[in-house]
């Protein structure tokens, strides 16, 4: 074969093409065509175009002629029955004209006189697409793979894996292939790959972390999962091993898609127990309780060498774990409550010291007990992926909410929630451990650097406190610090003998006195109290004589609680409006960019039970409200604190805090021991951004409530409930779409906004849990035009939005 002119364009010609022609046609009279058999290369439009360039020479340096693969006959028999041809794939002249500029083309031999060039002559008009697949070589198949993209190619990727168990190319192809509408697949399709060929480790890894967040890590797969698995690759796409040697995720948080808590997955042919799932690939993985040996033998298969099991009122025989490399640590604990800080601190040391295991932690239904351990461990991981430390990484309320994204139901109770929370704080009190020796012995144990370490108990001598002091022991040495010193606050509570008198002739529930005693308690404490004094030893003395200012000591221990910036809100579907420093949803099967794909659930992730809750985007600023530890207002706006004289837009921000603050301590001063606990967010609407509002009905529109304990948003209906009386408006509600149902954004796009003649800005989408009680995801979509003009609204003259009821300007 050779390449020449052909026609004015350029083209394959020789014998060997008609070896090919020979091959898939029983037409023994190829010489009575019109013309030779040739594969056209350039047209002679584009070989003009190109500046006719110098042909390249059938080399292995240019195009190499081993790498041209003939795939069987073509034809499109519902146009032209007629014109008939061999389809050609060559990755060679697809790269070399991609050099020059041009498309890839659909290479091909025309074998009949009759011919046209408008029919798409690629993969998918072959007459025989299966005898292809089953009868081309594993190069061939990749070469067919590295082609154009068309809907045949993961069907083609599959079966090139089927028939070439071996190959790591057929493996790569196929996550390559699948990650966007079938990313289980593709991530055990990489980490096979993986295993066939470690030299792939930066490629695969890159695959894996934009997988992370999406699909969830292992071979488990669930129901839906498992239909979307070919049942003859599944043997194989499962075997555990080829998980567990892939260890650079061994310290990060797998942020898998939402978790269903009554979920069984599948292991192979195995229904796994409720609620697996994997926190820290090949590290740590939670579930509810196993049922019989068989559990216990398949969490061993899936590479678990630890069972941590927390449940009291249900040990696992021991004969389940007889003669296994899977071993049983029992620590029981109580329904709906915390394990105690010394089983913590086993549970963390058994954890760290021992990084070559693998845990898989339980309880009941996998979300209490166990939910609370988890997030103490989580604490002490950096999502990053660094090394695991002696000291938490996360924050309290990142920590407790990472676990409940990851397993949603997680800390069930109050006190399970407050344990977790005091991770850094280290609170010892002789009337919960009953115990004056347990005392001393957690106190005298030196803290992880950075611990607030409180001993809650009553020393009113000098001679009591000097024991005490003695006992303590400085933080154990970090590299920033070795030598950190503590600093030794007293704290004391001198509230007058009346006050104190009413509080415990009130006082319910307290472990050692009940209710309507404690007076002989109270005057025996007053006979032996010895104010403290520096002198003693202490760095700092704090005299509290009164709720309030122990309210402050707290602030001046702990510090004041910051701002918590609302979060950005990634868009789901980009209709023009998305610019470079906006955050788009990454696709998935539900979603698509640009205008041709506007349905479905804008690929968020609802489950099962839960819903789309679809509101008006309200185009203001975004502001946010709350109480100090004084109950004093605070507003912010974005990460910063604003005020009236913050800008011609916060004017009237004043007015309206005074004419509202009844209604917002109502509102957000709930909780008498925490009045910084809620904060209420919305759009501060004076000034016109992009659209010019004419019958705004207030300044403010709410549209969020943040629970700081819990470290999660409300619902709407529970944000309307909370608004009710006060006078402060909530944004419209657009649509509710259960989980499953079809949603038309484009459509919505069309809406009339309630605020002006026109339509609106764009919606704001909440995913909503199946309780109606919080809110677990959240997106936007914004109209392709909304932004109009060619300046920030901020650089120019200031205009005015218009309101429904006057009195909102005063």
């Amino acid at each position: 074969m050779e390449i020449a002119p052909y026609r004015g364009g350029v083209a394959i010609v020789g014998t060997a093409l008609y070896d090919m022609y020979y091959q898939f046609t029983t037409n023994d009279t190829p010489d009575q065509l019109p013309f030779p058999l040739h594969i056209t290369l350039l047209t002679k439009a584009e070989y003009v175009a190109c500046g006719k360039p110098t042909l390249p020479k059938l080399s292995l340096d240019d195009l190499d002629i081993s790498y041209l693969h003939a795939l069987g006959l073509g034809q499109r028999p519902e146009r032209r029955p007629e014109v008939k041809w061999i389809v050609v794939v060559w990755y060679h002249v697809d790269r070399w004209r991609k050099a020059l500029g041009l498309p890839v083309a659909q290479l091909h031999i025309s074998i009949t006189p009759a011919n046209d060039h408008n029919l798409d002559k690629g993969i998918t008009s072959l007459v025989d697409k299966n005898a292809a697949w089953q009868q081309c070589s594993e190069e061939t198949l990749d070469h067919v793979l590295l082609s154009t993209p068309t809907p045949l190619h993961a069907a083609i990727a599959q079966t090139m894996a089927i028939r070439f168990p071996s190959s790591y190319k057929a493996y790569v192809r196929l996550g390559d292939l699948s990650k966007q509408d079938n990313p289980k697949l593709a991530m055990m399709a990489y980490v096979r790959a993986l295993y066939l060929n470690p030299g792939l480790q930066i490629y695969i890894q890159k695959q894996l972390v934009r997988l992370n967040g999406h699909v969830g890590w292992g071979p488990t797969i669930n129901d839906v999962e498992r239909q979307s698995v070919p049942k003859d690759l599944r043997a194989r796409l499962i075997e555990p091993h080829i998980f567990t040697s892939t260890d650079f995720f061994s310290n990060t948080i797998w942020r898998t898609e939402v978790q269903v808590p009554r979920e069984q997955p599948w292991f192979g042919d195995y229904r796994l127990p409720r609620f697996f799932s994997w926190i820290i690939p090949n590290r740590l993985a939670a579930m509810s309780t196993p049922r019989n040996e068989s559990d216990v033998d398949q969490l061993q298969e899936l590479g678990i060498d630890t069972v941590l099991t927390l449940t009291k009122e249900e040990p696992l025989p021991a004969r389940w774990f007889e003669f296994k490399k899977i071993n049983n640590i029992f620590l029981p604990v109580e329904n709906y409550k915390p394990p105690s800080l010394a089983e913590m601190d086993y549970i963390y040391n058994q954890f760290t010291e021992k990084e070559d295991k693998t845990w898989l932690i339980h309880c009941g239904g996998g979300k209490g007990r166990a939910g609370t351990v988890l997030a103490c461990i989580l604490a002490m991981h950096s999502p990053a992926g660094e090394d695991s430390t002696s000291r938490p990484t996360l924050d309290k309320s990142t920590a407790i909410t990472t676990t409940r994204t990851l397993r949603p139901g997680s800390i069930e109770t109050p006190a399970q929630e407050t344990f977790a929370r005091n991770l850094r704080t280290i609170v010892i009190n002789q009337d919960t451990t009953r115990s004056l020796s347990s005392c001393e012995l957690a106190f005298s144990r030196p803290p992880c650097p950075g611990t607030l370490l409180v001993l809650d108990r009553c020393n009113p001598s000098v001679k009591e406190r000097k024991r005490w002091l003695s006992l303590l022991q400085p933080p154990a040495a970090s590299p920033s610090n070795p030598e950190e010193k503590p600093m030794v606050t007293a704290v004391h509570m001198s509230a007058p003998e009346e006050v104190c008198k009413s509080r415990i002739a009130a006082r319910v529930g307290h472990p050692t006195i009940r209710a309507g005693g404690g007076a002989n308690a109270l005057a025996q404490m007053g006979r032996a109290m010895e104010a403290p004094r520096v002198e003693e030893g202490f760095d700092a003395v704090l005299t509290a004589g009164s709720f309030d200012a122990a309210r402050e000591a707290a602030v001046l221990l702990g510090g004041e609680v910051g701002i918590v910036k609302f979060p950005r809100t990634p868009h789901l579907l980009d209709f023009g409006a998305v610019g470079e420093d906006d955050v788009l949803l990454d696709q998935g099967t539900d979603q698509g960019q640009g205008q041709g794909r506007g349905r479905g659930m804008g690929g968020m992730k609802v489950p099962e039970g839960g819903r789309l809750v679809v509101e008006e985007k309200v185009d203001g600023a975004n502001m946010g409200v709350s109480f100090d530890s004084k109950a004093e207002v605070r507003v912010q706006n974005r990460s910063h604190w604003v005020c009236a004289g913050d800008g011609p837009q916060w004017k009237g921000l004043q007015a309206w805090v005074d004419k509202y603050l009844e209604a917002l301590r109502g509102l957000l001063l709930r909780d008498e021991e925490m009045w910084e606990r809620f904060v209420l967010y919305g759009e501060w609407c004076v000034a016109r951004h992009s659209i010019h509002y004419t019958d705004l009905p207030g300044q403010f529109v709410a549209f969020d409530l943040f629970d700081r304990v819990q470290g999660s948003f409300v619902a709407r209906e529970v944000l309307g409930r909370a608004l009710e009386g006060t006078g402060i408006e909530q944004v419209p509600l657009v649509m509710v779409a259960e989980a499953g149902e079809q949603v038309d954004w484009k459509a919505l796009m069309g809406t009339k906004s309630r605020f002006y003649e026109g339509p609106v800005e764009g919606v704001y989408v909440r995913v909503e849990d199946r309780e109606r009680r919080r809110t677990i995801g959240r997106g936007k979509v914004v109209r392709g035009d909304f932004l109009s003009g060619d300046k920030h609204w901020s650089k120019q003259e200031i205009v005015y939005n218009g309101f429904a009821r006057k009195e909102e300007w005063t």
